[in-house]
């Protein structure tokens, strides 16, 4: 029969290593919290940017209640707990720190690169001019080919040739 100490040391070993394996990168931190201040200074614009003082109990109230479900949705939407996601920062290291700024310096580009594609798609398009199709021709309304008049021998229009009746070339 194996040791006691043994069967302990394996089981806790399993545990250990999907925790391990499970452990947000820094960088991925650094885009949360970047998400969460977005969102919680949304939060914050809703109530006019009033402190605590100025807010009644029920105003407080709702105002920590939405900042919790704005912090919860976010940590929802990665997959990840409040407890994981704030040992993660905890346990950073100089290096670690320095990957979560550039994980919130690519939330910061990613968004803007968001808002300008909404911006773009909700400008009018530019209407694209109209095709005239023109039925006939006559002195006042004569032919013409990209805009220019073919009686003035523009370039392009080719040269003119009389041909007498007979069918030989003129000189």
């Amino acid at each position: 029969m194996p040791n006691r100490a043994v069967l302990v040391l394996a089981l806790a070993a399993a545990l250990a290593f999907p925790a391990a394996a499970r452990a947000m990168d820094a960088k991925k931190t650094g885009e949360i919290s970047a998400e969460i201040e977005d969102k919680e200074n949304a939060v914050k614009a809703k109530y006019g940017g009033r402190s605590w003082k100025e807010m009644s109990n029920d105003e407080r109230k709702s105002f920590q209640k939405d900042m919790d479900k704005a912090r919860e949705d976010t940590l929802q939407k990665h997959g990840t707990s409040g407890r994981e996601y704030e040992t993660t920062k905890l346990k950073m290291g100089r290096e670690g720190l320095k990957s979560a700024e550039d994980g919130k310096k690519d939330y910061a580009t990613k968004k803007a690169e968001e808002e300008k594609a909404k911006a773009e798609a909700a400008k009018p398009k530019a209407k694209e001019p109209e095709i005239k199709v023109q039925k006939g021709f006559n002195d006042d309304n004569p032919v013409t080919m990209d805009g220019k008049d073919p009686s003035g021998g523009e370039e392009g229009m080719g040269k003119v040739i009389d041909v007498p009746q007979d069918g030989a070339p003129a000189q």
